[in-house]
């Protein structure tokens, strides 16, 4: 397949036809989307893994001192609590119990060797250090130190850490202080607040005791260090676990981010690689024609028209598969397939790497390259096409033999463009085709004098068919045996602005080409039998048809049987009196719809004619076949009669008889001497048309001609009484072959 990517910097025609050149990549308009999302996905998933990884690493770090400084602190929170509580029932006790006690006076007093005295209770101090072994099997210890020199606590001695608590506490004594240690092998929290004096009961209190170590105690003052001591080994313990399952829930889960990434960025890179497959596709689809593998029209004006830019002299060509519809009818659209793809092939082994090879649809192909001075022109160059396609291709165990017409252009050294160009090659090629095909023709003064013509007749077409400005002339049909005027036939006449007539052999082509042909034919009819409706009645009007009106509906929408039933409607001429004259050619175009509507014409009561018999394929199974009511001989058996009588006359003797035998009436065309009127005569033709009969003639000349021709009947049969009846008119050449087979 061509490389349709690429671009031409260098290139050189030679001779044989092949183009030498250095192509460089032309860079893609579509970025390939699967790499740059593989990119940015790889990027985002390793950033993301990379911030996984350095979270769980400071996770891990910090997360063990996070939670062992929030359990400390809860212990510590807790601690404060039992030292409050113990604090506020010590108040309690003080006021409520052991200053009532002391006021009442009695046998009962407050001693801190109460267990040994049954009417003695325990000092508010003495109540503390034993709330504080009460708590000991909760691992919670409430103990009191003091320097001073109680006698209840000459046993305990402070340690470094409550002689620092207690240094603390003459300062701020409502500091807290605490420190981690380990105690009987257990990590444990020591929490140290100040044991003040809160009120004025236990400021008379300790005045009066006699063991106090002062007499002068005021409120708030610290007599001694409450430590609390809590075992956080359990705690502790558990945060570590707390941790240790943190640290694995946050490693599974990065694992899951990480794997649900790597699906993520899997998905999106198949989805990209998906998109830029089907950009691939998109494109080949928009620059490729995918059957025959060559660039289609978009790219290749696209391709052609940079790089032609670059060359002084260029050209293009044309490239037309002959008969290419002949293929598919006889061998199936999968070999006129097999053909498109071959002569891609072959094209693009032509081309090479210096010439643009595109289809432009069906079977036209197109090729474009530059000039090299000196080298080959277009003309060798299409010739030497013309020579690679018609070698024979193989199909299905078939040779077929494969031709091509081609119209080729240059762009006149940089004075046109492609398209301009293109339509001059396209021109040539019309050339080529009308010239026998199978060859290759060049645009050239004559050919673009004959496009200018052409679009001048187009432009009088378009207008005519718009504005109904055709004119219509009649040329006679006679009777050999009455001498009388029988018939007229309708010719189509258009009129250039100079007044001068184009012949309908040039723009009958072209409005067939345009499609034209149908809507001008409706009109024909009509008008035709609006002239013709004032003739005397044994005058028929004969119409030609195209294969085209049998198988297209006009402009508004009506077949060619609607269209000839509503001229007659308007115009009230009777059905008997219209002759519809068809070439053989229309017959080949479809025979069951053209079959249908004929019959349906016939059973209106219109006469059916063959025209130009002889002219084409001239099977005589169409005479029997279609029941034809009129043959017209065609008017190059009336050239031949001077050159080859002899053999003529057997033939038309022939068509004659047969003619006869079938119940048609038979008309010599193109008579122009009274030696062929005599030859046609005597060989038993019923009418005769030519210029020796009367030339076309403008509407306005048919009647005097009419009335000529009653006149020249009347002296000429003057004992004949002149009743030109519809059935003398119409029905007496049949009578008279009845009598002649009688």
């Amino acid at each position: 397949m061509q490389d349709i990517g690429a671009d031409i910097t260098e290139c050189d025609l030679s001779r044989d036809g092949v183009i030498t050149g250095r192509w460089v990549s032309k860079p893609k308009s579509q970025p390939d989307s699967a790499a740059s999302v593989d990119m940015l996905s790889s990027q985002f998933v390793i950033g993301t893994l990379l911030i996984l990884l350095l979270g769980n690493l400071i996770l891990a770090l910090l997360l063990p001192d996070m939670l062992e400084k929030t359990t400390l602190q809860a212990v510590e929170r807790s601690n404060l609590q039992v030292a409050d509580q113990v604090k506020l029932t010590r108040k309690y006790y003080s006021e409520n119990v052991v200053a009532r006690i002391r006021k009442a006076g009695g046998p009962i007093t407050a001693d801190w060797d109460w267990r040994n005295n049954p009417n003695h209770i325990p000092l508010p101090a003495t109540m503390t250090l034993d709330l504080g072994d009460l708590m000991k099997s909760a691992d919670t210890r409430v103990e009191l130190y003091s320097p001073y020199p109680w006698p209840s606590r000459a046993t305990r001695k402070m340690d470094d850490f409550q002689s620092s608590a207690w240094v603390t506490f003459q300062s701020d004594p409502f500091a807290v202080v605490q420190r981690r240690d380990v105690i009987h092998g257990k990590r444990v929290l020591r929490v140290a607040v100040a044991d003040r004096l809160v009120s004025e009961a236990c400021v008379s209190c300790h005045d009066t005791d006699v063991n106090s170590p002062k007499k002068d105690w005021k409120l708030n003052d610290v007599r001694a260090v409450m430590e609390v001591t809590k075992v956080v080994e359990p705690d502790l313990a558990a945060a570590e676990l707390l941790g240790h399952h943190i640290l694995l829930g946050t490693s599974i889960a990065s694992l899951i981010v990480a794997l649900a990434l790597m699906l993520i960025k899997t998905q999106a890179q198949m989805r990209a690689r998906e998109r830029d497959q089907m950009f691939a596709r998109v494109t080949e689809m928009a620059y490729i024609d995918t059957l025959s593998g060559v660039a289609n029209r978009g790219r290749f004006m696209e391709l052609a028209g940079e790089r032609l830019a670059k060359a002084e002299t260029s050209f293009v060509a044309l490239i037309d598969i002959d008969h290419f519809k002949d293929i598919n009818d006889d061998f199936g659209h999968a070999a006129g397939d097999e053909v498109i793809v071959e002569i891609g092939r072959r094209l693009t082994t032509f081309a090479g790497q210096g010439m643009t090879v595109g289809r432009f649809g069906g079977d036209e192909f197109i090729l474009a390259g530059a000039i090299q001075t000196g080298g080959a022109t277009p003309l060798d160059i299409a010739r030497d096409i013309v020579d690679l396609i018609h070698e024979p291709m193989r199909y299905r165990g078939i040779l077929l033999d494969l031709s091509a017409s081609i119209g080729c252009a240059d762009n006149g050294r940089g004075f046109k463009t492609l398209p301009q160009m293109i339509v001059d090659a396209d021109d040539a090629l019309y050339r080529a085709k009308n010239a026998g095909r199978n060859r290759a023709v060049q645009f050239d003064e004559a050919i673009h004098d004959q496009r200018t013509r052409r679009r001048r007749i187009e432009k009088l077409l378009q207008q005519a068919v718009t504005d109904e400005s055709f004119e219509l002339h009649f040329q006679p049909v006679l009777d050999i045996g009455s001498r009388r005027i029988v018939g007229m036939e309708a010719l189509l006449r258009l009129r250039e602005p100079g007044g001068s007539y184009i012949p309908p052999s040039e723009f009958i082509p072209i409005a067939e080409d345009m499609r034209l042909i149908v809507d001008i034919g409706a009109q024909v009819i009509r008008n035709s039998l609006r002239i013709g409706k004032n003739w005397p009645a044994p005058v028929t009007i004969a119409i030609n048809l195209s294969p085209g009106q049998f198988l297209t509906r006009s402009s508004d929408g009506r077949n060619l049987v609607e269209t000839i039933q509503a001229a007659i409607d308007e115009t009230g001429v009777l059905p008997i009196r219209i002759v519809l004259e068809v070439t053989e050619s229309v017959l080949l175009a479809d025979s069951d719809a053209v079959i249908s509507q004929l019959e349906s014409l016939k059973s209106m009561g219109i006469r059916i004619a063959l025209d130009d018999f002889g002219s084409g394929y001239s099977s005589l199974g169409y005479l029997w076949k279609f029941g034809f009511d009129v043959l017209k001989i065609d008017q190059s058996f009336a050239k031949g009669v001077q050159s080859n009588p002899q053999q003529l006359e057997e033939i038309v003797r022939s068509i004659v008889s047969l003619s006869h035998t079938l119940g048609m009436v038979v008309i010599a065309e193109g008579i122009e001497t009274d030696g062929e009127r005599e030859f046609f005569t005597n060989l038993g033709c019923d009418g005769l048309q030519g210029y020796l009969i009367g030339r076309p003639m403008a509407t306005d000349r048919i009647a005097p001609v009419l009335l000529r021709n009653l006149k020249e009947v009347a002296d000429g049969a003057a004992q004949r009484q002149l009743d030109f009846g519809l059935e003398e008119s119409i029905y007496a050449w049949r009578l008279r072959l009845s009598n002649r087979h009688n």
